[in-house]
């Protein structure tokens, strides 16, 4: 996300000065707001088993990426970006432990170390991805 403010596509969408503004900050830092907020209501999985808050935070995450690819404006696109991250929080709370849950008990270490490994995996070839297909549209 950090690289999006040097895209002149996104500048010029916004109608945004090219060296940055005040609002950038907020564009930033309220994923790890949204992320905070959702922490507080990861109980909901104790409370009402695992398998509804994967999907209410998997619908939640889908409703704030399309809010987030179509807003016309900074506050809605911050807007979007708190739906995903507080979704998100929720879905990635209950998944691991549903997933644990349902393997098989001589599986469930391996399963549990997969999980967390190839999260940190896909993390690091996500943005290479992304630059590699921003430099093919210009």
């Amino acid at each position: 996300m950090g690289s999006i403010n040097a895209v002149p596509s996104y500048t010029a969408y916004y109608n945004l000065p090219p060296e940055g503004n005040s609002g950038t900050g907020l564009v930033f830092a309220i994923f790890q707001i949204g992320q905070m907020v959702g922490a507080l209501f990861c109980w909901v999985a104790d409370w009402h088993g695992r398998r509804w808050p994967i999907f209410i935070g998997c619908l939640g995450t889908c409703l704030g990426a399309v809010v987030t690819s179509v807003s016309p404006t900074i506050p809605a696109f911050i807007g979007g970006r708190f739906m995903l991250s507080f979704f998100s929080t929720i879905a990635t709370v209950a998944a691991p432990i549903y997933l644990i849950e349902i393997a098989p008990p001589q599986h469930r270490g391996t399963v549990a170390g997969l999980y967390n490994t190839l999260y940190y995996l896909v993390r690091a070839l996500c943005p290479r991805d992304v630059d590699t297909s921003d430099q093919n549209l210009y």
